[in-house]
């Protein structure tokens, strides 16, 4: 199947990158991913992995993410135009909308499923970014080294460090009030919760949510990190593929 590299311009002038894979296919697939200000990386194989499920998939770069358009973050009006959650929203119903997807599924990871739905400041503290280095390689990539292929670190920092903070475990950005625990319930969709046995959040939030939300399924890759699609792919993407075939019938 086609597969094709786009630049989608905004209504605002921005551009953004974005790749589709198996061109055509009778599902869409967008995917959001996490950060915030990372990148697609993490979706890289769900293409090929569904292509047989005649899935188009389609993966881009937010505003601010390594291939697409970077706004200048120093100047502080921009930061307040875009650096919030109401504008990453309606971006995403903007490319939606550019792609031609009246009906789609959304695959979120990390902040990217938040769009679908301190300490003490010493950030240079050796002690402190050895004990941050371990987590990451605990509960985000468990991989050693981490099948990541880039030579170097391409996170959008301005754009994490503004929502997230520093790290993945100490949220001290603007994201740290963030609950939307009470509204889960309207969330009537069929929902595949995907978690992993060595998440940065306990499996007991997963099965929260699970027993909230109506129409969602909880599964659970193990041996894996937040990143489980590259931790342990063959299982992560048997839970997706056997979720889209229910859905499907297929």
């Amino acid at each position: 199947m086609k597969n094709v590299t786009r630049i989608l311009t905004l209504s605002n002038g921005y551009h953004l990158w974005s790749h589709t894979s198996n061109l055509g296919g009778r599902t869409k697939l967008l995917c959001l991913h996490g950060g915030p200000g990372d990148t697609h990386e993490v979706f890289e194989r769900f293409g090929p992995e569904l292509a047989d499920l005649d899935i188009e998939v389609t993966m881009y770069d937010q505003l601010g993410s390594w291939y697409s358009d970077t706004p200048n973050w120093d100047d502080d009006a921009i930061r307040q135009q875009y650096l919030t959650e109401d504008y990453y929203l309606s971006e995403v119903d903007e490319v939606r909308q550019q792609l031609g997807y009246k009906h789609c599924y959304l695959a979120g990871h990390s902040w990217g499923g938040m769009l679908a739905i301190e300490k003490r400041q010493q950030w240079n503290n050796p002690h402190y970014r050895q004990l941050i280095t371990h987590l990451y390689h605990q509960y985000i990539n468990r991989r050693h080294p981490s099948m990541m292929q880039h030579q170097l670190d391409i996170q959008a920092k301005p754009v994490y460090n503004h929502f997230q903070g520093d790290n993945e475990f100490v949220v001290y950005g603007v994201l740290d009030d963030w609950d939307f625990s009470d509204t889960l319930a309207t969330i009537q969709v069929p929902t595949l919760l995907m978690f992993a046995d060595h998440e940065t959040m306990p499996l007991a939030t997963a099965e929260r949510m699970q027993q909230r939300m109506p129409n969602a399924k909880l599964v659970v890759t193990p041996d894996s990190g937040h990143n489980h699609m590259v931790d342990n792919p063959a299982v992560f993407f048997t839970y997706l593929r056997n979720y889209f075939s229910d859905q499907l019938g297929r």
